[in-house]
């Protein structure tokens, strides 16, 4: 038998704070992976879209963190990045796992993504949304085929960011 797996927000997924510019690995959404028993499953594509009223082009990094125990750091053992160079096209980056990161039958495990930023503007904020099921491509392990992914309840949606204040300018006239 194939496997399946069920996708959702995880429960340390950010809420949000305030950013400033050149910050780097901030997290902004935890994704969570649910394997059937069946078989292991691979993560071979996510699928960001940037949202906010600041510009994506200020986010210079996506990344992709593993992060097995779902604790939010991925500090732990075997955790780790992903993929570090993710950019954005417009309001999407499509990232490609160069090594899969595999969730093991009837077990979890998260992913972390995290932004770098560049210049960010003070007031704007900054976030990333999984919109759709097809956002999402999973193998198996063993079959190689690609599998069924359910969850994303309509959506998945990361903490919303604020960029940090920088210095008013007031002109007279």
């Amino acid at each position: 038998d194939t496997g399946s797996a069920v996708v959702g927000v995880g429960e340390n997924n950010p809420s949000g704070s305030t950013v400033s510019d050149s910050q780097t690995d901030v997290l902004i959404m935890q994704i969570v992976f649910t394997a059937a028993p069946q078989e292991n499953v691979k993560v071979s594509i996510v699928q960001i879209e940037f949202v906010g009223s600041g510009a994506a082009s200020e986010v210079q990094y996506v990344k992709l963190y593993k992060d097995y125990n779902g604790d939010g750091d991925a500090l732990d053992p075997g955790e780790g990045a992903v993929v570090t160079n993710g950019t954005f096209t417009g309001n999407i980056a499509v990232l490609v796992l160069p090594s899969a990161a595999v969730v093991s039958a009837n077990d979890t495990m998260a992913l972390l993504v995290k932004y770098d930023f560049s210049d960010i503007t003070a007031g704007e904020t900054y976030s990333a949304k999984i919109d759709s099921i097809d956002s999402i491509t999973i193998y198996g392990a063993d079959s190689s085929e690609t599998l069924v992914l359910s969850g994303i309840p309509p959506e998945i949606n990361g903490g919303i960011f604020t960029g940090a204040g920088g210095a008013l300018t007031v002109g007279l006239g």
